[in-house]
């Protein structure tokens, strides 16, 4: 499993390197570009890691929001499940800087309550076409 993510990880970030000169930069501290590759591929790699048929996966929506403490990764996919009907999913991934300056990195999915707190409202960012792309190219060493 674990090789499944750092594969998906090394993808995702070498399809998003083309296009982060192009996107609005947000704090000096992180680049809206690295903040967003990271969101993404944290939500994307650990989903792909818990599927059981990952080639199966259809994005249906990606997106990050950043802000001074925390950054966010939501993904909202339809895959097979074990009797190999589509399934709707969604997932949520979240690095954030506790007040004692530690990382703590927190993945949930298909927790609805999660999902509300931090996958709507206002300040996302639309992944989606670019995760759609880096997945495309992906499925193929699934």
């Amino acid at each position: 499993m674990r090789g499944r993510f750092s594969a998906a990880l090394g993808c995702v970030l070498l399809a998003f390197d083309a296009f982060a000169d192009g996107l609005d930069s947000f704090a000096h501290s992180v680049g809206a570009g690295d903040a967003h590759q990271m969101a993404i591929a944290g939500v994307f790699g650990h989903t792909v890691d818990r599927l059981k048929d990952p080639r199966s996966m259809q994005i249906v929506q990606a997106s990050t929001k950043k802000n001074a403490a925390s950054m966010v990764g939501c993904l909202e996919y339809r895959s097979k499940n074990s009797y190999g009907a589509y399934v709707p999913g969604f997932s949520v991934w979240k690095l954030e800087v506790t007040k004692q300056g530690k990382m703590n990195v927190v993945f949930k999915a298909d927790n609805a309550a999660s999902w509300n707190a931090l996958c709507t409202g206002k300040g996302h960012r639309d992944g989606t076409d670019l995760m759609r792309q880096a997945f495309d190219k992906m499925r193929e060493k699934l």
